[in-house]
């Protein structure tokens, strides 16, 4: 009987820490939005996240591989496919939807991630990851999924309604509430942008995953990789050095929380769900 309930359990896992996640999604983008409207900038938001992820995931990963010295090793095309999952799926997609973040607003934000297993699905039809039978019951759900997902999310962007509750709030206005209809538009296209790199680093999970079984050490790399190509990046537009200081506890905070949804959490839900 314990046993069986244990399997029960495990068999729940992976639709559980999905749960989990959203919930998490939600306490960042109202955390991130909030510092970048005190006058963050999201580009050094993006380049913090990831230099601290990389410094407290190393010394796990070294003790990891010194415990066990014989794992496999990154090879060259390991490496290709982790910079390029890395520049697109973790640098772009940071960079994208915390810009459409400040754009728009947080419950948009949330509200456009709908589109990841939409974009996912497509993804993975295109590369042959996922199959389609149009005649069968499961393929119309997915097909029907795909479009309420890409219908919600075009609602979102496109109609703009009364604030129902707080109107007068500072939450409302700090966190919730999006600018001008141009900026509105021009957030949501970020967002879009954003939950389809982060689709693609999901979909590259899977030959990543067979050219480094080891997840730790390519999380390493991913974390290592996406900080330089977000740093170059941010440098190049960032020349002012007063744009890279931490002013206050909530940018702090907003980091870390950051970094404790998309590096501790996101990796291990995202392919503990795909096994």
């Amino acid at each position: 009987m314990g046993a069986e309930s244990k399997n029960n359990m495990d068999s729940y896992k992976s639709a559980l820490s999905m749960v989990v996640l959203q919930f998490l999604l939600a306490g960042h983008t109202l955390l991130g939005r909030a510092a970048i409207l005190r006058g963050m900038s999201p580009r050094v938001y993006v380049v913090y996240r990831q230099t601290v992820a990389t410094i407290l995931i190393a010394p796990v990963v070294c003790f990891s591989r010194w415990k066990n010295p014989n794992k496999t090793s990154l090879g060259l095309k390991g490496f290709c496919l982790i910079f390029l999952n890395s520049l697109i799926g973790i640098t772009a997609n940071h960079n994208a939807f915390i810009q459409g973040l400040k754009l728009s607003s947080s419950s948009i934000a949330t509200a456009m991630t709908n589109l990841m297993p939409a974009i996912t699905f497509v993804m993975a039809c295109l590369v042959g990851f996922e199959k389609v039978n149009v005649q069968s019951l499961k393929g119309i759900a997915k097909i029907m999924g795909t479009v309420i997902c890409v219908g919600g999310a075009i609602v979102m962007a496109l109609v703009k309604g009364p604030t129902l509750l707080n109107s007068q709030s500072l939450l409302s206005k700090s966190t919730m509430g999006g600018g001008s209809p141009e900026n509105l538009q021009l957030g949501c296209l970020f967002l879009f942008v954003g939950c389809g790199c982060w689709s693609f680093w999901t979909i590259m999970q899977v030959p990543v995953s067979a050219t480094c079984p080891d997840h730790l050490y390519s999380i390493l790399w991913m974390c290592f990789l996406s900080m330089v190509q977000s740093a170059i990046f941010t440098w190049s537009m960032e020349h002012n050095l007063e744009a890279w200081a931490l002013n206050s506890a909530l940018e702090i905070g907003s980091c870390l929380y950051a970094l404790d949804r998309c590096f501790r959490c996101d990796y291990w839900f995202v392919r503990g769900a795909m096994g």
